[in-house]
Formats: C-alpha cells, sequence, structure tokens
C-alpha cells in the first residue's frame, strides 16, 4: 500500500492552541478549589470573632443579672439597679478618675462598660473604650485594667420601661473590625425584671 500524502508525517503532536486550552483548563481546576478554601478561611475567622463576641456580650448580661441578684439579696436596702444607675450598692466600683457608672436612662441612649472580672461600672463619654485581653491570666481575660488592647468594644445600656416600673431592656453590643476592615457587631437584647 502506498501513502497517499507524501508530505504528511506519521508522527502527530498538539498545536499551540490545544496546549494553551489544556493549561487553561487545568487552571481553572486547580484555582476554583483554592478560591474555595480561601473564602472557606475567612468565613472561619469571621465566625471565630463573632463566637467570642456573643460570649462578651453574654458576660456583660450574667454581670447585670449579678448586680441585680445581689442587690435583692443583701441585708442593706439598695435598690434593685443600684450599681448600675450611678447609686452605690457596697461592691460595684468606678476605677479612680473614672465617670460613676450610669447605664439606666429612660430613652435607652446613656451608655457605659463593665467589667465583670473586677466588678466596676463606667459611664462612657462619647464612645466606649475597647476592651484589652489578658492573655497571661489562666485562659485568658478581657478586661480593661491589663493586658493589650483587643478587637472588641462593648457597650451596655439599660432603658427603663415606662408600661412597668420593675422592668427594663438590655442591650449590650459588641463590634469589632475584622481583617477585611469590615465593622462587624454582635447585639444581645433581654428583659429583666425586678423579682422581688
Amino acid at each position: 500500500m502506498t501513502n497517499k500524502h507524501p508530505h504528511t508525517s506519521a508522527k502527530r503532536g498538539f498545536t499551540l492552541m490545544e496546549t494553551l486550552v489544556a493549561i487553561f483548563i487545568v487552571v481553572i481546576a486547580i484555582a476554583g478549589p483554592i478560591t474555595i478554601a480561601q473564602k472557606g478561611l475567612i468565613a472561619a475567622l469571621v465566625a471565630k470573632d463573632q463566637v467570642n463576641a456573643f460570649y462578651l456580650a453574654q458576660d456583660a448580661v450574667e454581670y447585670v443579672r449579678f448586680v441585680r441578684d445581689t442587690n435583692r439579696l443583701s441585708s442593706a436596702p439598695t435598690g434593685w439597679l443600684a450599681g448600675l444607675d450611678g447609686t452605690a450598692n457596697g461592691h460595684t466600683l468606678t476605677r479612680s478618675g473614672a465617670t460613676p457608672g450610669s447605664c439606666v436612662s429612660s430613652d435607652g441612649l446613656r451608655q457605659c462598660t463593665i467589667d465583670s472580672l473586677k466588678d466596676f461600672v463606667e459611664a462612657c463619654d462619647t464612645t466606649c473604650p475597647r476592651l484589652n485581653y489578658d492573655p497571661s491570666t489562666n485562659g485568658g481575660y478581657y478586661t480593661y485594667e491589663s493586658g493589650g488592647p483587643s478587637l472588641y468594644t462593648r457597650t451596655i445600656s439599660i432603658q427603663t420601661v415606662p408600661s412597668n416600673p420593675r422592668e427594663v431592656s438590655l442591650v449590650v453590643k459588641v463590634s469589632w473590625q475584622d481583617t477585611a476592615n469590615i465593622i462587624r457587631s454582635v447585639t444581645v437584647h433581654e428583659n429583666l425584671l425586678d423579682w422581688q
């Protein structure tokens, strides 16, 4: 049998176009999972910050409950919001040189900070300071007195309920700026009653 096309070779190879298409397909196949992994990592970091913020908000809610319950169980006559409304209750403190803490108002616009470890309440003038993180303590603590600046700012406000003088609406907001410079926040609302 004779070869009809004497100038064609039996060897065949890829053209430049076929090679470029193959490289493009490989790049797409690799870039997709890498992009998904990157977005997953960012979501995990945001979720970690959200969990920390929620725990910081819940810490403030528990502290307000503690002050209310301590006031009610105390033998000394104090108001059920003493220590949170600017009046003394015998244990809630204010740092030296700071504005006495009053978180309670009829419009919910008064804001304060709470340090549950040091048992103090402090009014915020314009903006509340950021919490510090102290890793030297057992497990690490968020406080205002020791450690270095953390991501989180915690703001507490307590609004009296006009229809019921024995009820307040507590709002705790924890905000932070993430690695993408996006301001994020977690807000916890809870109504508390004077149970006595």
